[in-house]
């Protein structure tokens, strides 16, 4: 099963940017800012756990996540601390492809396990609203019956 037209991804993130609706696209923009801010964030708070010599919240948070998705998007931002525009416009168009494929996942294969990607580390936190993907107070109990990207 796939979720992604076959043929060259750049052609498949053009049509996107041609198609995807103004919300969605602003939506996934803000989303981009987010994650970057948030992964520059727990940079800076494990730096001063690190400096303090006393390990907490965010050496848990990076760890957790240091092989998964979140981590990947940490270390995405820390390759180059500048960002352009380009930059911006290229970290909001996967966005919005993983948020399609989430949807077309969804409708081929329906009550697949969405929660497990509210798991700590899974994904960068700004990603869950843009999926879909609600936090539980148990974890293990998530509420996520609208599937991803349907969540108001």
């Amino acid at each position: 099963m796939t979720t992604v037209p076959d043929g060259h991804v750049r052609d498949t993130l053009r049509l996107l940017a041609d198609t995807a609706s103004l919300d969605d696209f602003h939506a996934a923009w803000q989303t981009a800012q987010e994650t970057r801010d948030w992964a520059l964030g727990l940079c800076e708070r494990l730096e001063a756990e690190l400096d303090a010599g006393q390990l907490g919240d965010a050496f848990s948070e990076w760890t957790s996540g240091r092989w998964m998705l979140a981590g990947i998007y940490v270390m995405d931002v820390l390759r180059d601390r500048r960002w352009s525009p380009a930059d911006h416009a290229n970290s909001t168009l996967p966005l919005l492809l993983m948020r399609q494929a989430l949807r077309a996942a969804d409708e081929q294969i329906p009550g697949c396990q969405w929660d497990l990607l509210d798991q700590p580390g899974m994904l960068p936190p700004p990603f869950k609203p843009l999926l879909g993907i609600t936090t539980a107070p148990n974890p293990a109990a998530a509420d996520v019956a609208e599937g991803p990207g349907r969540a108001g």
